[in-house]
């Protein structure tokens, strides 16, 4: 397996966050809005939970509206186009990203043998 498409997967994201298999993962797309402004992320979210990942924070949250910060996500769709995938929910909010954004992310707290060439610090 491709060490690119092992970080792009829902899989890796299950494992990583030690999901249990009966919670479907679906890929989402992360609204968040607060006084600085309005952003979208790329997230994934959690069945039956009301939780969702934010994957630039590597962490679990709740959507939330309480007054200075309002976080909700909608479940969105993969599309490849070149060099990046185009995430895009079916209410219409669309991030694209590189191929490499994952693992970009999650490459350096992942354990493999070549961390050990690849880590300078």
């Amino acid at each position: 397996m491709k060490k690119k498409k092992f970080f792009n997967s829902l899989y890796f994201l299950r494992r990583y966050f030690n999901i249990p298999r009966k919670k479907k993962l679906k890929w989402c797309v992360i609204r968040e809005v607060s006084p600085s402004g309005t952003e979208f992320r790329l997230g994934v979210s959690i069945s039956g939970a009301d939780k969702y990942i934010d994957l630039a924070q590597r962490r679990i949250f709740s959507e939330v509206s309480c007054g200075a910060v309002e976080r909700s996500v909608c479940p969105a769709f993969r599309i490849s186009r070149g060099r990046e995938f185009v995430y895009i929910a079916s209410n219409g909010w669309k991030v694209s990203k590189p191929k490499s954004y994952i693992a970009d992310i999650y490459r350096s707290s992942w354990w493999r043998p070549e961390i050990v060439k690849e880590t300078l610090l």
